[in-house]
């Protein structure tokens, strides 16, 4: 007979803020959207052995970070004083808070289950403590692995309604059958394996506390001691990782209370260094690191550690910004060559206090100098997230990494040894073969490395010691190129790939998968699509199954990958596969699969060659420019420079970094001789205002490695040429005044490159435009110079550098462009942008995604482009329907927020102005809007006017700055500083509630660009003519013209549809004498540098095959 259950219920007593209702089953937090803690709610009696509790999320509010937190805890809570929040209890609790588990305040287990803060309305989570005392947390019915142990007979359960969590309500309680028969089963293997555990630990604790009274004092142990984070700290850090690690909590609600110290004093040259690893671009001001001989046993911890002003007892010095504090007092204006406010993710930052008392500051390695000549001892290290930093983590410098690695270093006695043999069988027996297999791989077997199998398909061969695989005629054939790896993958193990060689006469590119089938009982197919049985592939952005597409639009397209972009696959150990491109896991797309599974790839379309990518290799970001894979020659800045001068960004980037402190002593050169025709071009980044004088440019022939590099270039009294303001200088002597370019004048985003050409002349060039001879006699083999003085702060190497062929290869060049151009094998899949699958609630997609509908409400309109946009790429829509019914409008702008078709739209609020999570810049009527704060008034008409048919957009140019545009009209610049990887975001607010996508992605090119030309629409003639030249105005364009170019309104106008050059059109008629022929400019496309050129030919173009561009006819041509 079944016995009833009775419903658990809360405690009467709660948090100041909770308020119970549904006879005590349903909390909720009141002012949620004004108050983000004091909604600590506890059960109403103690919880029974293999008892769940579990609440589901009855509602949410998207206005603060961090989530519903839930665990257990010995406290009464009819004698509880409740704190403001779970991780606030002390004295046996233990709490689930996002991924962690955290006992007493103090983090366990720093990666733990489904992350409670990405859970969603309706999601259930719970808590059980098992009969043998072990802790466990359920999501959504699911046991998420043991917590804890040793947890007490009588314990609450704890629920915290804390940041998104509004309400809970307590669930019907489950039954666990299996759960508890499994307890029952292993009860005797516990008590086993426990006892085994106990007696090792036993003694080992023994040994260890032997020697340790012999050989040491506890002070000298402590010494030998890894540094990590003291325990107490600021109250709104979190320490995990062994302590190794220190987190501010709330960073986007809070800016201070995130100081932390040392757990020991630092010793005479003992580095103490950090490494940022988070930071949110929300607050001014960054980390602060430094020194102090406050004892953090005792300190009661301020807000910020430049408050510590008590200078009669005790010492502080802090590096803050570019300056040195000491007891909150700056002592030094201008520090080193860094300031740590403008320090990234990654960097990190050091300290050493010498014996002499001499305080060295390093960033990332490089030491900036004493900071202080008589710092004290002893001194505890001291960190301070402060505002935009908000996590770290020590970078030990220790052979002993903790009290884990020190106490295996103790041999392990006979007796111990035996235990730990002993306890192997016993867990081999308990778990099967598989877990005994796995430890003999690690135990007995150097692990074979994963190459690529010499057996492949027909027109695919593997080289490079089987680590590259490549189709040797890659322009003949297109498929046929399937290669496996020599070995199947390991759970876990990601099989990843680097495209080196792409061809662009074919359509697809590179599809990576996995296979049940061995390379050698493989019958290699044509292309690995064919396989019919065990194979999943991802092609294209879907994914396929024995040849069956199981997802159509999935991640990112492999279509649209460039040399040097990565494609990796894995199978996790629970038999789910996913795919990653450059390093960025596109989610799961097929569970189930079985193990002992080959990696393969196909070589198919563009795809020519890729090779492995090996864990030890040094691999690149997403961000990283493709060029720098294209071509080991690449040209970069030497690694010898001046004084004041740094490298960045793997020789791409050359910086003056004390700027504001240092005009000069700041020469980079090329890190090879320029060959003939080979333009050496970078862009301004950075520039001061504090200095006279700007970037000085020139080459010369005294190699990097034999210069003794001077204050400024001019002052090389041989083989050296130089261009300084608008001045030509040879040798440090003025040669000539008043060239065109006068590099004083440049501004931020500024292209200035150099040329030796093959007749011995030395060109510069501005933003694409050669600006002249300006020296003659100029001998081969000379290194580029560019000298960042004065006002130029920062260069980096721009994509523009190019090699110019001889003359006599153009004509090759032409007609060898223009039969690639006319073989249609390449189809324009993506005629318009496309919008995101993730958007608002109220939005509805229309016409494969290029278009979106408002259906109900004013609000909830959200929607986002599809990809991130490229430099200058416009993001243009047109107004399709309007409501009187709603006053506001449409809003438009970029955000940060990593959007992709599978992201979750809950998360997305009701208006663009609430987005906050990431930085976010909005047009919102004639504001611009920097995450919901206004930055600027005025910018623009109000947007508030749009009407059906009007189009508005917005472009991220190159310089990182936001422009919105509409007509077609540039309103300027809305917003600077935007980042890389940022989507468009639309809002469909108030009257607007339809748009239509119309503009078109950036079109990627793989050839060099030799002069390309800007994208013209010339139109009708002028017709304002007299009555004895009417016949002159049937004048239009011949029907014969450049590849890319069509012909509307009777021939009149003319349009390049794609690419940048095959754009010539010619007079239908030949030019009369003493007769104007003109044209109207209808269209610029910004994208390619260059413009339109006209003249006249004087041979009839019927049957004339036309080149690439003008300069490349040959016949007579003006």
């Amino acid at each position: 007979m079944a016995t009833s259950v009775t419903l658990p219920t809360f405690h009467t007593k709660t948090g100041s803020l909770v308020a119970l209702s549904n006879n005590n089953r349903t909390a909720q937090r009141n002012h949620p959207t004004q108050e983000f803690n004091n909604g600590v709610v506890l059960s109403a009696e103690p919880l029974r052995d293999n008892q769940l509790f579990e609440v589901k999320i009855d509602k949410k509010v998207n206005s603060w970070s961090g989530s519903i937190e839930i665990g257990v805890t010995v406290c009464d809570p009819g004698s509880l004083n409740f704190p403001f929040s779970a991780t606030g209890f002390r004295d046996g609790t233990w709490v689930m808070s996002g991924m962690s588990i955290l006992c007493d305040g103090h983090s366990m287990i720093e990666d733990y289950g489904c992350d409670l803060d990405q859970l969603s309305e309706g999601d259930k989570v719970g808590v059980m403590r098992t009969s043998d005392a072990v802790l466990h947390f359920y999501v959504n019915g699911i046991d998420q692995g043991p917590a804890a142990t040793g947890i007490p007979s009588s314990v609450y359960a704890v629920i915290d309604l804390y940041g998104k969590c509004a309400q809970v309500t307590i669930s019907e309680p489950s039954s666990l059958p299996a759960r508890e028969n499994s307890v029952m089963n292993s009860k005797l293997t516990n008590e086993i394996a426990h006892e085994f555990l106990r007696e090792i630990s036993n003694q080992v604790a023994h040994t260890l506390a032997a020697e340790q009274e012999t050989s040491c004092s506890d002070d000298e142990a402590q010494s030998r001691d890894g540094l990590r984070f003291h325990e107490r700290c600021g109250n709104l850090v979190k320490l995990s990782n062994n302590r190794r690690t220190a987190e501010r909590r709330r960073p986007l609600d809070e800016f201070n209370n995130g100081v932390v110290m040392t757990n020991r004093p630092i010793k005479d040259n003992e580095v103490f260094e950090i490494r940022l690893d988070r930071l949110v671009d929300k607050w001014s001001g960054s980390i602060e690191v430094g020194i102090t001989t406050h004892n953090p046993n005792t300190l009661e911890f301020p807000a910020t550690m430049t408050n510590m002003r008590n200078a009669s007892s005790s010492r502080t010095i802090m590096m803050s910004g570019c300056g040195i504090l000491t007891n909150g007092k700056g002592t030094r204006r201008e520090y080193g060559q860094f300031n740590l406010d403008e320090l990234s993710e990654g960097d990190h930052i050091g300290l050493v206090r010498k014996p002499g008392g001499h305080l060295h500051y390093f960033i990332n390695g490089m030491d900036q100098g004493m900071a202080s000549a008589n710092a004290p001892s002893p001194v505890w290290g001291v960190v301070d997230l402060y505002g935009m930093a908000v996590k770290v983590t020590i970078v030990d410098h220790s052979p002993v990494e903790s009290e884990a690695v020190a106490a295996s270093m103790v041999p392990l006695q006979p007796v111990e040894r035996s235990l730990v043999n002993t306890l192997r069988q016993f867990l081999d027996s308990c778990e099967g073969s598989e877990r005994a297999e796995s430890r003999a791989v690690t135990e007995t077997e150097e692990i074979e490395k994963l190459l690529f199998s010499p057996v492949c398909g027909v027109h695919a061969a593997v080289i490079n010691g089987n680590r590259t695989a490549h189709r040797p005629n890659a322009a003949d054939d297109f498929n046929n190129g399937v290669i496996l790896t020599n070995r199947p993958l390991r759970p876990n193990e990601v099989f990843e790939v680097r495209l080196d060689k792409l061809v662009d006469k074919w359509a697809g590119s590179i599809e990576i998968g996995l296979t049940t089938h061995q390379p050698t009982d493989l019958d290699f197919p044509s292309t690995m699509t064919n396989i019919r049985s065990g194979t999943w592939m991802m092609t294209g952005n879907g994914v396929m199954h024995n040849g069956c597409t199981i997802i159509e639009d999935y991640g990112h397209n492999l279509d649209r990958l460039k040399v040097g972009d990565r494609v990796g696959v894995v199978r996790k150990a629970d038999g789910t596969v996913h795919f990653f491109v450059n390093g960025i896991d596109q989610g799961a797309c097929a569970t189930s699969v079985p193990p002992n599974i080959f990696g393969v790839i196909d070589l198919y379309g563009m795809a020519a060659q890729a090779t492995i990518v090996d864990s030890s290799d040094a691999l690149t970001s997403p961000d990283t420019d493709s060029s720098v894979f294209s071509d080991p020659d690449q040209l970069k800045f030497h690694h010898f420079h001046g004084r004041n001068a740094t490298v960045l960004h793997n020789g791409l980037t050359a910086a003056r970094p004390n700027a504001t402190g240092e005009f000069n002593d700041a020469i980079v050169m090329s890190n090879r001789p320029l060959r003939d025709g080979e333009l050496f071009e970078v862009v301004i980044e950075k520039m001061v205002d504090r200095w006279s004088g700007s970037l000085e440019a020139g080459v010369t022939l005294v190699k990097p490695e034999e210069i003794d590099f001077p204050n400024t270039m001019t002052d090389i009294e041989h083989d050296t040429w130089m261009l300084s303001g608008s001045a030509i200088m040879q040798d440090g002597a003025t040669i000539r005044n008043g060239y065109p370019l006068d590099l004083d004048s440049l501004i931020i985003g500024s292209r200035v490159g150099m040329m030796r050409c093959s007749d011995g002349t030395l060109h510069y060039y501005l933003d694409g435009v050669d600006q002249g001879v300006a020296s003659t006699d100029i001998a081969a083999g000379v290194y580029a110079v560019i000298d960042l003085y004065g006002q130029c702060a920062q260069v980096s190497m721009s994509n523009g550098t190019v090699v110019l062929p001889p003359a006599s290869v153009l004509q090759q060049q032409a007609s060898l462009q223009t039969e690639q151009i006319s073989t249609p094998s390449v189809a324009n899949t993506d005629i318009t942008h496309r919008l995101s699958k993730c958007c608002g609630k109220n939005i509805t997609l229309r016409n494969n995604c290029w278009g979106a509908s408002r259906t109900q409400g004013f609000n909830h309109g959200i929607v986002f482009s599809s990809e991130p946009l490229k430099y200058d790429e416009i993001f243009e829509m047109e107004v399709s329907e309007v409501s009187d019914q709603w006053s506001g409008s449409l809003k438009i702008g970029l955000t940060t927020m990593a959007i992709s078709d599978s992201s979750s739209s809950i998360s997305i609020p009701s208006t663009a102005d609430e987005i906050v999570s990431r930085v976010t810049w909005i047009v919102s009527g004639s504001e611009v809007k920097k995450s919901g704060v206004v930055i600027k008034d005025n910018y623009s008409p109000s947007l508030q006017r749009l009407q059906v048919g009007d189009r508005i957009g917005v472009c991220r140019y190159s310089d990182g700055t936001m422009h919105v545009l509409l007509n077609g009209d540039d309103l300027g610049e809305a917003a600077s500083g935007i980042p890389k990887n940022v989507f468009a975001v639309i809002d469909l607010y108030g009257a607007v509630e339809g748009i239509v996508v119309t503009s078109s992605p950036s079109i990627e090119m793989s050839s060099i660009v030799l002069s390309p030309a800007y994208e013209v629409e010339p139109a009708t003639q002028d017709r304002d003519q007299d009555s004895d030249t009417s016949a002159h105005l049937s004048t239009c364009f011949h029907s014969n013209h450049g590849k890319n170019i069509l012909l509307r309104d009777g021939g009149q106008q003319a349009e390049r549809l794609a690419s940048y050059n095959q754009g010539l059109v010619v007079g239908n008629k030949p030019l009369k004498r003493r007769k104007l022929f003109q044209v109207r400019l209808g269209r610029l496309n910004p994208r390619w540098s260059s413009s339109l050129m006209i003249g006249v030919i004087g041979f009839p173009v019927d049957k004339y095959t036309f080149p690439v561009s003008a300069m490349a006819i040959k016949k007579a041509c003006i």
